[in-house]
């Protein structure tokens, strides 16, 4: 989906746009449309339309906030952990949006987050064991691909190690897969 909005709907109007120079705000528009046009294709609900609105007002927002030459030394000192929570921060408020059955549903889970610090239960459901035993491989694995800066690391391991590698992950796999019928997120749709 994203690559079809960015090819038939993204890019024609920011080369429509950018032959009209005059206007303000002409290069925030394409991203605007693309994302509500993402939103009312999740579904035809205003949470969805809220959805593609938050996503391009965000888009919006990173590419109009441009850090001045003088505060360029202060953006490299921003702390990683900073930057990593505030954009998950950001997710989370459109996923919020996204799973949210309408707009009145949205607003008390935001009053909730906000304001009802008290009688607050967590109900947190165990993960299954292969995601246990998942987690750490992949971990592993995802280290190892980084620090050596090749995305197929493993090419170079002798073929017994890299066999005992693809049957452990073949047992995760098909220990992963469940016989219960789940149901497709965009089944009601």
């Amino acid at each position: 989906l994203s690559s079809w909005v960015k090819d038939y709907v993204y890019l024609p109007l920011a080369l429509r746009y950018l032959r009209l120079t005059r206007g303000i705000g002409n290069e925030y528009k394409p991203p605007m449309y693309a994302m509500l046009l993402m939103g009312l294709w999740h579904g035809a609900a205003w949470t969805y339309i809220l959805w593609g609105l938050y996503n391009g007002i965000m888009l919006v927002l990173w590419s109009a906030l441009k850090w001045p030459r003088y505060l360029q030394g202060l953006r490299t000192r921003i702390p990683r952990a900073f930057s990593i929570l505030l954009y998950f921060q950001v997710t989370v408020g459109c996923m919020l949006i996204f799973r949210a059955n309408s707009v009145h549903q949205v607003g008390e889970f935001l009053e909730n987050v906000f304001t009802n610090f008290g009688g607050f239960t967590l109900h947190v459901v165990p993960p299954p064991p292969v995601t246990l035993l998942g987690i750490p491989v992949f971990l592993v694995l995802d280290y190892l691909a980084y620090h050596t800066g090749k995305e197929r690391f493993f090419d170079v391991w002798p073929p017994p190690v890299r066999g005992a590698l693809y049957a452990s992950l073949f047992a995760l796999l098909l220990m992963g897969w469940s016989n219960a019928p789940a149901q497709f997120i965009y089944f009601n749709f």
